[in-house]
């Protein structure tokens, strides 16, 4: 092999080890470069997976599900046509197992426990959906991303995955600003006990509009 061969192998190398941060027991994997998107397979473990596979099924047997809503920047909740989803909140620190949950987040961006938001389960069936968003504030139809006026301000947001998906069932978390692989979105699939984590907001502080994301079950 010639000197530029020798090269170009420790160049591919070198971003390949970049790509990927040790943080405790966890990996975190760069998926994306510009900007930053990270999964981490087994976030959750085999104990917590069973215990959020046996919260659901009561929820389901009880129907404790609650119909999905969106935050408004005028201090209000708003249902409508662009989400379709249910979910359950818990409590901030509910028992152990949620705050080991919290522990491990708030300690993975830097954060106190008191700056990560109560965990929410939220449940997409077949032919649910919620379309373009943004995490941080409203997003207009101009791309433009609109801080809320009041907290939570999703600075960053990561996002865990309690069951496998296949992708003729959709259900991924699409980002279609972002193109990948010759196509103009990125596409992550489901995968149990993983997380996916990205930052809202850019260097400067002011929203990231390119981070705006949709889900839907087909």
């Amino acid at each position: 092999k010639n000197d530029k061969e020798t090269l170009i192998e420790q160049q591919i190398i070198e971003e390949k080890e970049i790509a990927k941060i040790s943080f405790k027991r966890l990996q975190l994997v760069r998926i994306y470069d510009d900007p930053h998107i990270y999964t981490i397979d087994n976030f959750l473990n085999k104990k917590e997976l069973h215990f959020f596979d046996n919260i659901i099924m009561d929820l389901e047997s009880r129907q404790g599900f609650k119909k999905s809503y969106i935050d408004k920047s005028t201090n209000n909740h708003s249902f409508d046509d662009s989400r379709t989803s249910q979910f359950v909140h818990f409590g901030k620190c509910e028992n152990k197992m949620i705050s080991d949950i919290e522990k491990r987040a708030s300690e993975l961006v830097g954060m106190s426990i008191e700056n990560i938001e109560p965990l929410q389960v939220v449940r997409y069936q077949v032919g649910q959906f919620f379309d373009d968003h943004h995490d941080l504030g409203v997003l207009f139809d101009d791309g433009s991303v609109e801080l809320p006026k009041r907290s939570p301000r999703r600075v960053c947001t990561l996002f865990l995955y309690i069951n496998d998906i296949p992708a003729e069932n959709g259900g991924s978390t699409r980002f279609p600003l972002l193109e990948n692989d010759g196509k103009d979105y990125l596409d992550i699939q489901p995968k149990r006990g993983m997380a996916v984590l990205w930052c809202n907001i850019r260097r400067d502080g002011t929203p990231d509009e390119r981070l705006g994301e949709l889900v839907c079950m087909l």
